[in-house]
């Protein structure tokens, strides 16, 4: 393609990403639609008060020249401005379906609209030569509906044509008749220039909008991503990696804050800690892999026992494990301790002999207190881990270590 070719495709078409091209055109149309009826709507009642007072004050002057000829014109535009909004109402419901039908219609609507004005300004130079209707047609044409410039270019150049060809047949001033060819073609150009800078900020504009909006929504997932992200961290945080339950930075947490909680409530809290006995010999025996998944085990055991959803098993440190129980208090936690001991008594770790098997035992620290301002967190803490201790010392046992503090009567 040439320059020359190129320069004049860009000056009357308006190139329109692929992307956006069937919703643009969509958006168009039901801008030019709604406009379309509006002022059609405009043009029937202003036709039938032009009827009527054309009626009530010319009489029967309206039935002679160049009355009848107005009168005529004002009832061809009142049956194609009635039938014109009709015909829009209907294409309005379902306008992704009718884009094509309305693109048609809208420019056989402006060339009417634009053919009739100039219609009755061929008729005004019989009486006084002015064309202040066709002026106002093309500028209206200009500004009202969204037209690709070539389209408005190619109805301008055809009614245009035909108003110079036949002004001279109602305008017997050759002055008057330049004059008005004169500034109709001017006015015409600037409204094509007009209407393409409307055209040209529409697309800008739509295009704009689709790419913001399309930034706005990878936005959106990245943030979304990220906020799955943040939480998978934050999870990871909160999780031991070999056992995947929470680690000890979580039970500190949780031990502040069930602590608070209980005291506040005036209820029991209860700690368990866990030991595995003859983890070290294990480990050393049959590798970190088998010690490992003894950990696993251990702990999916823990989790299996202290289900509720108050509960937090943690891995404390090692081989050693926790468990908080909120509102739980001796026996509730003496009973739980059991069933750990129970359950872990009958796992089966793949990958030793049935002899080592055997030996796969807890030792059991638990402590009971109702939290007062008498007593810490890490009393409890303190508590437990001794008992652990003093269980440790016969192995495969629960020791439990009582408290002497207010609101606490453990013997």
């Amino acid at each position: 393609m040439s320059r020359v070719q190129k320069t004049i495709k860009d000056l009357f078409y308006i190139s329109v990403a692929d992307d956006y091209r069937d919703e643009l055109s969509t958006t168009i149309s039901q801008t030019n639609i709604d406009r379309v009826v509006l002022f059609s709507r405009i043009f029937v009642f202003w036709e039938l008060a032009m009827i009527i007072f054309s009626w009530l004050f010319k009489g029967r002057d309206l039935f002679v020249q160049p009355g009848i000829y107005y009168f005529a014109m004002y009832l061809v535009l009142l049956v194609a401005a009635s039938a014109s909004a009709i015909m829009f109402n209907g294409m309005k419901k379902n306008i992704d379906q009718h884009v094509r039908g309305i693109q048609a219609v809208t420019i056989i609507f402006s060339i009417s609209i634009l053919s009739w004005c100039a219609g009755i300004s061929l008729l005004d130079q019989i009486s006084y030569g002015q064309i202040v209707i066709y002026i106002g047609a093309i500028i209206s044409l200009a500004v009202i509906p969204l037209f690709q410039p070539y389209i408005l270019l190619l109805i301008y150049t055809l009614v245009q044509a035909a108003f110079i060809l036949l002004i001279s047949l109602f305008q017997p001033s050759g002055n008057i008749v330049f004059g008005n060819i004169a500034n109709s073609t001017l006015i015409l150009i600037l409204a094509v220039v007009i209407s393409r800078m409307r055209f040209k900020d529409c697309v800008s504009i739509f295009e704009n909008g689709k790419k913001l909006e399309q930034k706005s929504q990878e936005l959106e997932t990245v943030n979304k991503e990220l906020k799955q992200a943040n939480e998978k961290l934050k999870l990871l945080s909160q999780r031991d990696g070999l056992t995947h339950i929470f680690n000890r930075s979580m039970f500190d947490k949780s031990m502040k804050l069930e602590w608070r909680s209980c005291r506040k409530n005036r209820l029991p809290l209860s700690l368990i800690m866990v030991d595995i006995d003859f983890f070290k010999s294990l480990n050393d025996s049959f590798g970190h892999q088998i010690g490992d998944h003894c950990l696993q085990q251990v702990a999916d055991v823990l989790v299996f026992c202290a289900n509720r959803s108050r509960d937090v098993v943690s891995r404390y440190g090692g081989d050693e494990f926790a468990v908080i129980l909120p509102q739980t208090d001796q026996d509730g936690a003496m009973t739980i301790a059991n069933k750990l001991r129970e359950n872990v008594s009958k796992l089966v770790i793949s990958g030793i002999d049935s002899q080592a098997c055997q030996s796969i035992t807890i030792s059991i620290g638990v402590c009971c207190v109702v939290p007062s301002e008498n007593s810490s967190s890490e009393d409890l803490i303190k508590n437990a881990d001794q008992a652990l201790y003093e269980a440790k010392k016969i192995r495969n046992s629960i020791h439990f270590q009582s408290i002497d503090v207010i609101d606490v009567n453990v013997i």
